[in-house]
């Protein structure tokens, strides 16, 4: 295989980064690991709290730890979300719509297998969206997001 610094697709599902570095830098956070899930958990459940009653997202009342990179929502719609992610980037805040949509719209896909057609999927694709959740959020900067997204949902 040949290195290269992008990464390559060879089949869906799979994806290959073939560079010694990743590995290194991955051995040296590892002792780091518990601190930044806890920290992610923490940001995550603050978001919960605060948008509560704006957005749909995941239940995680199973008390398992959530470490994610981010935040996953859905909007009320697909105008809604343009609107939220519109207001984040003019407030210098980093968004993007969710894992670029339901699989099932994308040529990978439907060249493939026919389309699901699943409601849920659809819901993904139209409306979902990603808020940060770095390990370096504050309390104050979960709040500061959060209510960005408020304004933009109420006005």
């Amino acid at each position: 295989m040949i290195s290269t610094p992008h990464s390559h697709f060879i089949s869906p599902g799979f994806n290959v980064r073939p560079l010694d570095i990743n590995s290194f830098i991955v051995l040296r956070q590892l002792d780091k690991v518990d601190k930044f899930a806890q920290a992610r958990d923490r940001n995550h459940r603050r978001y919960m709290e605060n948008l509560r009653d704006d957005l749909e997202f995941q239940d995680v009342s199973n008390n398992n730890i959530v470490a994610s990179i981010s935040f996953g929502a859905l909007a009320k719609d697909n105008q809604q979300r343009r609107k939220i992610v519109s207001e984040m980037t003019e407030k210098g805040i980093d968004s993007r719509i969710y894992s670029a949509g339901s699989l099932d719209q994308h040529p990978l896909w439907f060249e493939r297998h026919p389309k699901i057609n699943d409601s849920l999927s659809l819901k993904i694709h139209e409306t979902g969206f990603f808020i940060p959740n770095n390990q370096e959020l504050q309390e104050k900067d979960i709040d500061f997001i959060s209510s960005v997204v408020k304004n933009a949902i109420n006005g």
